[in-house]
């Protein structure tokens, strides 16, 4: 028998050594900030409402008058996506939105401290019987929304549903940044999963029916396989809820945000299908992007418009390609 001939290992030198122990020491330093990061959040979170609002008035003045942050594409998608609202109602929305806007960062800020008592207080579900329905069936869900109303708030979800729910979501370039979302985002029971591990990890068998919630109207790039009508523009659309629907035979639901004069915001689903394989390509998409624009219509103000949804011009309709300067970049519109 012929033995197998081992090849001779490089021995350890003192370079190794010293890579292994930058490694180390740069993941210790990585923690230490994360943690003090999100130690300061947390400081501030503490504060009492009161001064919660007085921030957000304050953060409304900075953004929408001092900084102006992205007003060129606030402008822009608004005066696109409302093609019949004049100059006048395109600045009240305008000025609706970054109000919008400064509340949700806000909240954003107490969910680093919150507790679930109060945060259940502020989330309700106008129409559980749906969600019973399906667990009694034991059918897993697939619940699909927008960047509409304060949507980090579903992170309560586990507190309120019976079901296992996941949230699928689009990794971040920077590694600190979502470091500290996965922090507060997964405090109440809520398990984050990869887009790109999704399907693979909801087919596995689970002991209870599972709910999983993914945003669906983010940008997808440019080699989006369908486009879609959408807020009065070709828009390119993830096809990843119907992709996951068909894979593992989930309901899928479409989930509407809206805020109560009472400062509570309302849960309402509603049934896309829930046969997902014998829906067409693109169906379930389409059903989505509808009912996702009704409620932008509805309430435009609690979309997030400073999105940049429509990055190239070959994503909007003929007209308005060849209409020359956007109303955003015209003289009168310069002065919000």
């Amino acid at each position: 028998m012929v033995s197998k001939i081992e090849k001779p290992t490089s021995p350890v030198t003192a370079n190794d050594y010293v890579s292994l122990f930058m490694k180390s020491f740069t993941s210790f330093i990585y923690n230490v900030l994360c943690w003090f990061i999100y130690g300061v959040f947390w400081f501030f979170s503490l504060a009492p409402r009161r001064w919660l609002r007085w921030l957000s008035a304050g953060l409304y003045v900075l953004l929408c008058k001092v900084v102006r942050y992205r007003r060129d594409v606030v402008l822009q998608n608004l005066s696109r996506a409302f093609p019949t609202k004049n100059y006048s109602e395109i600045i009240v929305l305008t000025r609706l939105f970054y109000l919008h806007f400064s509340s949700l960062l806000t909240g954003v800020l107490e969910l680093f401290s919150i507790s679930s008592e109060a945060l259940k207080k502020r989330v309700r579900l106008e129409n559980p019987d749906i969600l019973h329905k399906y667990l009694q069936k034991g059918r897993d869900l697939i619940v699909v929304t927008g960047h509409y109303g304060n949507w980090e708030y579903l992170n309560i979800l586990p507190e309120i549903t019976e079901y296992d729910v996941y949230a699928i979501y689009k990794p971040m370039r920077s590694g600190l940044a979502a470091a500290l979302s996965r922090r507060f985002r997964s405090r109440f029971g809520m398990k984050l999963i990869p887009a790109g591990q999704a399907a693979r990890k909801l087919m596995r068998p689970s002991a209870r029916p599972r709910l999983a919630i993914l945003i669906g109207d983010q940008y997808p790039g440019t080699t989006a396989a369908r486009d879609f009508n959408f807020m009065n523009q070709q828009t390119a659309a993830f096809a990843g809820a119907e992709k996951m629907a068909r894979a593992t035979g989930a309901v899928v639901l479409y989930l509407e945000m809206t805020s109560h004069q009472s400062g509570c915001w309302e849960l309402r689903h509603s049934v896309i299908t829930e046969t997902p394989g014998g829906c067409l390509p693109g169906e379930i998409t389409a059903v989505f992007l509808d009912k996702l624009q009704a409620s932008i219509v509805r309430r435009p103000e609690l979309w997030l418009w400073s999105h940049r949804r429509w990055k190239h011009p070959g994503n909007l309709p003929v007209e308005l390609q060849a209409a020359g300067p956007s109303r955003s970049e015209r003289p009168e519109y310069r002065a919000v």
